[in-house]
């Protein structure tokens, strides 16, 4: 479709339906994305214009996917805390424990610092894993 062919295919509901002419020219909008756009995805291509929902199940006839929800920080950290409490006196370094956590290196080394219970520090770089459990449970006999 050119351009001048979707002007006047909506140019009809612009003036049927004034309730609906931000859908309308929503549509209009997208459509000239398809036109201008990487053609190979469609449903990309009209994500990466933010393009809304409801306008794609209209073009597509399907809804986009509904993105993933992050991943809480809470949840990150709750992550390395429960790996530290199955490896006890293991060996590691903040690149590990960013890594088993999907953060970052500088967080990594936050928590690091933040929790001496369960980290301990052999040399620069290098710390060994405590589980305060067990730890407690070893002062104690």
């Amino acid at each position: 479709m050119t351009p001048d062919e979707i002007n006047n295919e909506y140019k009809r509901m612009f003036h049927e339906d004034p309730e609906r002419r931000p859908f309308w020219a929503e549509v209009m909008r997208a459509q000239f994305v398809l036109l201008t756009g990487d053609s190979t995805d469609p449903m990309g291509t009209l994500k990466q214009y933010n393009v809304l929902p409801e306008v794609i199940k209209h073009l597509t006839g399907e809804l986009p996917p509904a993105p993933e929800p992050k991943q809480k920080m809470v949840d990150k950290y709750q992550t390395v805390i429960d790996w530290c409490m199955e490896n006890h006196l293991f060996q590691t370094d903040a690149n590990k424990v960013a890594e088993i956590g999907d953060i970052s290196y500088a967080s990594a080394l936050k928590f690091i610092k933040d929790r001496p219970d369960l980290f301990y520090k052999i040399k620069k770089g290098l710390y060994e894993v405590r589980n305060p459990k067990l730890v407690r449970l070893q002062e104690s006999s």
